[in-house]
């Protein structure tokens, strides 16, 4: 509205705290609203990570344990909006009142141990795979909701595969008995046996020659293990009510 002069914006960022959104909507969305911002007031400034970006206080969340990735996932969304400046996450959970806020969250428990959680692990093996590489593409998958996106490192291709919701399978179109290294969220590594995996809320990585994989489709069915009750998958209608 003040007209204030375009070269003297080098981008948009934004600090709001990630809490228990998904990162789809907390750093997504926040990236389609500057920019839509932007374009309103006749910008061209990208958007941008602040210093103090996302802190996913996993205690927040019904079930911890599916927060373990988001900081990973945030990071995925900020690359392949192609961010110069990508905080990877906070060192520590705080030991005062400040753990009481929204603004808390690490990699590490509370002083005096300081123990690793698993969003370390993350976080690691995100940075270990993705060393040395450079965003390329966002791969079509046939589905609106099972991301891939594409990193090149010399002759070789990341390939990572995540859903916000659930889980299903996905399918390469590599030739068969292309060589493909999966390496899952925390670390684990192993030969993919076939071309069809398991997509989920966990990131998974496929490295892989350059030029193997052109692209990838996503099953139609999706399953939600983490959020059914144990054995409900066994469980059987004792009275319909369907007539």
């Amino acid at each position: 509205r003040e007209k204030y002069p375009a070269d003297m914006i080098d981008a948009m960022g934004e600090e709001s705290v990630g809490m228990s959104m998904p990162p789809e909507i907390s750093v997504a969305q926040q990236n389609w609203m500057l920019k839509k911002l932007a374009d309103l007031y006749g910008y061209t400034c990208p958007p941008e990570a602040c210093f103090e970006w996302k802190c996913y206080a996993d205690r927040l969340r019904p079930d911890p344990r599916r927060g373990n990735t988001f900081n990973a996932r945030a990071a995925l969304i900020a690359h392949a909006w192609k961010f110069k400046l990508i905080p990877i996450g906070g060192f520590c959970e705080h030991n005062n009142s400040y753990w009481n806020t929204v603004w808390s969250g690490g990699y590490f428990e509370r002083a005096p141990l300081f123990y690793p959680r698993p969003a370390f692990n993350a976080a690691a093996t995100l940075t270990q795979v993705l060393d040395s590489s450079r965003f390329a593409r966002m791969v079509p998958t046939g589905s609106k909701t099972v991301y891939a996106l594409e990193f090149l490192r010399g002759g070789e291709a990341i390939y990572v595969l995540w859903t916000p919701r659930g889980e299903t399978t996905v399918a390469t179109d590599a030739p068969a008995g292309a060589k493909i290294r999966l390496t899952t969220a925390f670390g684990a590594e192993s030969d993919l046996a076939g071309q069809t995996v398991e997509g989920g809320e966990d990131p998974l990585y496929l490295t892989v020659k350059a030029g193997t994989i052109k692209g990838f489709a996503a099953g139609r069915q999706r399953s939600f293990r983490h959020e059914s009750d144990p054995g409900a998958d066994r469980a059987a209608v004792a009275a319909p009510i369907d007539k």
